[in-house]
């Protein structure tokens, strides 16, 4: 990887974020989920995006589908820190469009 232009630490540090995502896929995998609780039930009418997409899914996603399109999500997003010339542990990440910064106020 540091042939590739990363710095050592952010090799390592790609690396193992790379491995606690498949390991808590993998967890996840595994675990068993029952039927919604009482207050996520209550709640789903005031979560109108997440009932679409429940509608849209079924409420289920094919797991080597959900585990490649994250494993694309982490491979762009260290490309794009890659691009930025940014060093793991020491950078201030940009807000972006997606994330809504707390303005302190």
């Amino acid at each position: 990887m540091v042939t590739l232009g990363f710095t050592p630490a952010q090799a390592l540090t790609t690396i193992m974020t790379v491995s606690d995502y498949t390991n808590s896929f993998v967890l996840q995998e595994q675990s068993v989920i029952g039927p919604p609780s009482e207050a996520e039930q209550a709640a789903r009418p005031n979560l109108p995006t997440l009932l679409a997409a429940l509608r849209d899914t079924g409420g289920y996603r094919e797991p080597d589908e959900a585990y490649a399109h994250g494993l694309r999500v982490l491979v762009a997003g260290t490309e794009a820190v890659l691009k930025m010339g940014l060093v793991a542990g020491t950078e201030q990440v940009p807000a972006t469009p997606f994330v809504k910064r707390n303005s302190g106020g």
